[in-house]
């Protein structure tokens, strides 16, 4: 199942056709279980997505799949708050699915 994972700053209501839009950054994962062109997930097997953003100095968003550098996404907007909301959005149709096992968080001095 295509599947968006979204950083905001706001609150969006289920369903809004524009969350894309204001996020402060988007990860399309697309059908066949990729994250990018060139990096994929493997189905049926449990993987560590790591998001570490900094909204000031670099102004972008590293993600880290099984450790490993992946892709560096960039901020689409300022923001004062930096991210808030993790938005994990179904963007096709199918019977797959999407398992979370937990959400941790932390935050640096200096970053968001």
């Amino acid at each position: 199942m295509p599947v968006r994972l979204s950083l905001a700053d706001h609150f969006s209501v289920p369903f809004d056709q524009e969350d894309e839009l204001y996020a402060l950054f988007n990860l399309p994962m697309q059908r066949g279980g990729k994250l990018t062109a060139e990096d994929g997930l493997i189905a049926d097997r449990w993987h560590a997505l790591e998001l570490a953003w900094d909204c000031i100095g670099a102004r972008a968003c590293s993600v880290r799949l099984d450790g490993r550098m992946i892709a560096q996404l960039p901020l689409l907007h300022v923001s004062e708050a930096g991210p808030c909301y993790l938005r994990l959005v179904a963007t096709g149709c199918g019977d797959a699915a999407v398992w979370v096992d937990q959400v941790n968080t932390f935050s640096n001095a200096g970053m968001y």
